[in-house]
């Protein structure tokens, strides 16, 4: 599988780890206001709940430090919660930040069964992590996500599928490859609508990579994941309809996807519907339009945008010409191996008065 086959989405979210499913999981807000929690909580110094409750209001009325105290004392005497809610908080709220203490706290509510803290363990411990300063251990990772997918959590099932039972992705994992064992948590999460797993299963079957290659079923994966939103999935359609694969070519089809996952964010998507209006496929030829799409895709630094970015500015097509800019593109595009825009910089060294 590819990194252009994978949902790149995820390898940001993955890899600040602790930060990734908070808002996916967020406990309910409480609606209790800090004096009411407080005397609450005065009348009985251990009622945890209420502890939690006048934490929750501190954070409504954007008090972290008095958030944080009563968030303690409710995590102290066992709260699971509290005790996620305290690993994350210095993070959020930009307070000074003890990693060790982070780890305890989530670790203690991951241990009382809290699905985000095991989340949240799991997925930090997938690919090295600066916030934690931590290096990815995929046994660490197992214990904490391989509870979760198993009672049916599609995050973890995701994890297990495309990340710690593969090593095409992530290398010198310390967990055993089975490409087997990935394909059954990728095919338990995609089931349940996980727009990732689609993608990645979706791929698979439309390449015939480790499964018998059925085109049907690949596209329909990729169709759901796109029918989501999930602008990769997005642009993946819309290169099928762009190429025919498996579907009639239709080049109006294809262009409708890529600007849907262009405004979603993709940056290969926006590269792909740079190239349309370049060729004025789907769409009249814009050239303009064009540089704009390969700009927004460049600045995500997408090799390929780069290139041609810098195209455009050499040639001064869709944009005004500027050597200067073309190089500096061209060159961000040629560290990152692209071998066209390798080529294009030993071309211009070549020139007289270069």
């Amino acid at each position: 599988m590819t990194a252009r086959g994978l949902p790149h989405g995820i390898f940001a979210a993955l890899f600040v780890g602790l930060m990734c499913v908070l808002p996916a999981y967020s406990h309910a807000e409480t609606e209790a206001e800090a004096p009411s929690a407080q005397s609450l909580s005065e009348q009985n110094p251990q009622d945890a709940e209420a502890q939690f409750a006048l934490g929750e209001a501190y954070v409504k009325e954007n008090n972290p430090a008095e958030a944080v105290k009563w968030y303690r004392r409710a995590a102290e005497q066992g709260h699971a919660e509290a005790q996620f809610k305290l690993g994350f908080f210095g993070a959020l709220r930009s307070l000074p930040v003890d990693t060790t203490e982070v780890v305890k706290w989530l670790t203690r509510s991951a241990e009382q069964g809290h699905t985000v803290a095991a989340l949240s363990l799991g997925f930090s411990s997938l690919f090295d992590n600066p916030f934690l300063g931590s290096k990815a251990n995929h046994v660490e990772a197992l214990k904490w996500l391989k509870p979760l997918a198993e009672q049916g959590n599609a995050e973890a099932q995701f994890a297990l599928g495309g990340f710690i039972y593969r090593h095409d992705i992530i290398k010198n994992s310390n967990v055993v490859q089975d490409l087997e064992e990935s394909r059954k948590w990728l095919r338990r999460a995609a089931e349940q609508g996980h727009a990732s797993a689609q993608l990645f299963l979706g791929i698979m079957y439309i390449k015939g990579e480790e499964v018998k290659a059925d085109k049907v079923e690949g596209i329909r994966l990729v169709r759901l994941a796109a029918e989501q939103g999930y602008a990769n999935a997005q642009g993946h359609l819309g290169q099928l309809y762009a190429k025919g694969d498996g579907v009639p070519q239709d080049f109006a089809e294809a262009i409708k996807w890529y600007r849907q996952g262009a405004f979603g964010g993709d940056p290969h998507t926006q590269t792909s519907l740079g190239k349309a209006y370049a060729a004025g496929e789907g769409a009249p030829q814009d050239m303009a339009e064009a540089a704009n799409w390969f700009r927004l895709a460049a600045e995500k630094e997408n090799e390929e945008a780069q290139y041609l970015l810098g195209l455009a500015y050499l040639k001064g097509v869709g944009v005004e010409q500027n050597q200067e800019t073309a190089l500096e593109w061209l060159k961000k595009s040629a560290e990152q191996k692209h071998e066209a825009a390798q080529e294009a910089l030993r071309d211009l060294e070549q020139r007289p008065g270069q």
